[in-house]
C-alpha cells in the first residue's frame, strides 16, 4: 500500500478519472443510438443489403411480387406448347374434315343412278286440253331402294304430269323405283327418260 501511495500523484488520479468519464460517455452515447421499433425504412438499407439467405422462407407471398419485372425462362416453351396445341387442334380438325369427306365419298360410292331407256311420247291433240299422256318408269337394282328420281324430256311442249316413287307392295317402303306420266302438247312426237337415285335398301324399314 505504501508503494502505491508513493506513486499516486494528482496527475495520475485525474487521468484515470478522465478515462472512466470517456468510457462512460461512449457507453451512454451508444445507448442513446439504439434504433426504436419500426424506424428502419428503405433509406436506411444499403443497396443489396437484403440477400436471399436473409429472407425467411414463405415471407414473400404472391401479393408482394410485382410480375412486371419478372422473366420466365420457359415462356418460349409455353408458347411453343400453345402452338403445338393449336397445331394438334388444326390437325384434328383436318382429320375430322378428311374423315367426313371420306365418309361422304364412301356414302356417294354406294349411290346408284338408274336411267330408263328412251320412251316415246306420241303426238298430242295439239291443244292444251288434248295432250297425249304417256307413262314411264325405272326400277332400282335388286337390294337397293329409290330415294329420289325425275324425268328428262327432249324438248319444249312436254310436261311432267306425275313424278313419284314406285312402291313394291302398295305404299310400303322401301321404294323399288321411280314412275310418272308425261304429257305431250305438241304436234310432234317427243321422247323422255326416267331417272332413279338408288341406295342400299333398309330391309327393316317397311312402314
Amino acid at each position: 500500500m505504501n508503494q502505491i501511495r508513493k506513486r499516486l500523484t494528482y496527475a495520475n488520479v485525474m487521468s484515470s478519472i478522465a478515462v472512466f468519464l470517456v468510457l462512460g460517455g461512449a457507453t451512454a452515447f451508444a445507448a442513446t443510438q439504439v434504433l426504436p421499433k419500426n424506424s428502419v425504412g428503405a433509406k436506411q438499407l444499403k443497396k443489396e443489403a437484403v440477400t436471399a439467405s436473409k429472407i425467411k422462407n414463405g415471407a414473400v407471398t404472391a401479393s408482394k411480387i410485382n410480375p412486371t419485372g419478372l422473366t420466365v425462362p420457359n415462356a418460349t416453351h409455353a408458347t411453343t406448347a400453345d402452338n403445338a396445341t393449336h397445331a394438334t387442334t388444326a390437325d384434328n380438325a383436318t382429320n375430322a374434315t378428311n374423315a367426313t369427306t371420306a365418309e361422304n365419298a364412301t356414302a356417294l360410292a354406294k349411290v346408284t343412278y338408274v336411267q330408263s331407256a328412251s320412251i316415246v311420247s306420241p303426238v298430242g291433240g295439239g291443244t292444251v286440253n288434248n295432250p297425249s299422256d304417256t307413262a314411264g318408269s325405272v326400277t332400282c337394282p335388286t337390294g337397293t331402294s329409290a330415294v329420289g328420281g325425275g324425268f328428262t324430256t327432249s324438248g319444249a311442249g312436254v310436261e311432267i304430269n306425275e313424278s313419284q316413287p314406285t312402291f313394291g307392295a302398295g305404299t310400303k317402303k322401301p321404294a323399288t323405283g321411280w314412275n310418272g306420266f308425261v304429257d305431250n302438247f305438241t304436234a310432234t312426237a317427243r321422247t323422255f327418260t326416267v331417272w332413279a337415285i338408288c341406295v342400299k335398301a333398309n330391309t327393316g324399314n317397311t312402314e
